[in-house]
């Protein structure tokens, strides 16, 4: 990636970061308003709409350089620490939920017992609870199908065809042959990582109500914004 791009893409990467604050201050705004699941969701398909551009936009970054995708500039130390194959693990949306669902059940628990009805994800029905269920096994199996490609891949650093390269041909155009088929492999891996990535969210807040799904679109970004702002 040229000097000139990756100031595109940081430039790219801080108005993200900046519309996230926005996404956060809007929602928080709507659900505080009282809207209603019309609005919501027209509120919700704008977000999701804005991952999809986002995602979009790293697949073309990476097709420069995939490798500023692995170890990326714009991110602090302390979240370079938790990537995984680029980004965030996708299963991460059930545990935001999870923890979410136990924070509400503090504060909400006299109420539901009451059959008080209430519209956050503390009062997920059981049809809901069993297609997140299922979802959240589906995404896992994909998680360590892609898991194990990158382990394979980065084993085969040390495969013989490649040392015998380093060794007698350091250097050489050969070498960097192979390594660049490394390389095209990283970031082929890097665009599943990042479809799973989005579409475990659009799956997951398909499944959840308008006020769910902001909710935890909030919880998201939040902590997303909370991570970033951590400077080490």
């Amino acid at each position: 990636m040229t000097s000139a791009n990756n100031q595109r893409y940081d430039e790219f990467v801080s108005d993200w970061i900046a519309e996230k604050k926005i996404q956060v201050r809007d929602l928080q705004s709507a659900l505080e308003s009282g809207m209603d699941d019309e609005y919501l969701q027209s509120q919700v398909l704008r977000v999701l709409g804005q991952y999809e551009r986002y995602y979009n936009m790293r697949a073309e970054a990476a097709e420069r350089n995939v490798l500023a995708m692995f170890y990326p500039t714009w991110n602090n130390p302390l979240e370079n620490a938790f990537l995984w194959i680029g980004g965030w693990r996708p299963s991460m949306i059930f545990q935001l939920a999870y923890a979410e669902i136990g924070q509400q059940l503090e504060t909400e628990l006299a109420e539901l017992l009451r059959g008080i009805n209430s519209s956050t994800l503390a009062a997920l029905s059981s049809k809901q609870l069993y297609q997140i269920n299922k979802l959240q096994c589906e995404t896992l199996v994909e998680e360590d199908k892609l898991s194990e490609k990158m382990a394979v891949l980065q084993r085969s650093l040390a495969d013989g065809p490649l040392l015998s390269l380093a060794q007698v041909a350091f250097g050489a155009s050969s070498l960097e042959s192979v390594l660049e088929g490394k390389v095209q492999k990283l970031q082929k891996l890097l665009i599943k990582a990042d479809r799973l990535r989005f579409e475990t969210m659009k799956r997951m807040l398909e499944i959840l109500t308008p006020c769910q799904s902001v909710q935890i679109l909030i919880t998201a970004a939040q902590l997303h914004l909370c991570l970033h702002n951590k400077r080490y």
